[in-house]
């Protein structure tokens, strides 16, 4: 770097090459982490939907299946319940007899994926800084 006619400006930073190092560290290492840190949160968003559900639930409706992609820089998760009848609950249905006859009437959905929803709208930054956070902390950034 030239400064002013023959001057060298020289700037020494102390630590600057230790932090060079944990850069490349933590560059290696996040993608995985930011990748486990993804399901962790959706198998969070699962625990939190299964415990809105009352005890006379069966275990079956409880299941889910989490799956995650990778496009580009970007990854993401879905978390998709397995049980057959889960839309049923979520979101309501008409009434029918034993024989599949409309009955009249209609069950009102419980929504239980969508309340946990909305409140992982605030929930889900500030469990992704967590991690990011211990992530830097691991690597003493």
């Amino acid at each position: 770097m030239r400064w002013r006619g023959d001057r060298m400006l020289r700037l020494e930073i102390d630590g600057a090459d230790e932090l060079v190092e944990g850069m490349k560290k933590l560059v290696a290492e996040c993608p995985k982490a930011a990748s486990d840190a993804l399901f962790e949160v959706a198998e969070s968003f699962n625990e939190d939907v299964n415990a809105k559900m009352p005890g006379s639930y069966s275990d079956k409706i409880k299941k889910w299946k989490i799956q995650g992609a990778k496009e580009g820089t970007s990854s993401f998760v879905t978390s998709t319940n397995r049980a057959p009848h889960f839309h049923l609950v979520e979101n309501g249905h008409a009434k029918y007899d034993f024989h599949g006859h409309f009955t009249g009437g209609f069950v009102p959905g419980k929504h239980y994926a969508e309340q946990t929803r909305q409140e992982y709208q605030d929930k889900y930054p500030k469990m992704m800084q967590e991690k990011i956070n211990r992530l830097i902390e691991k690597h003493n950034l």
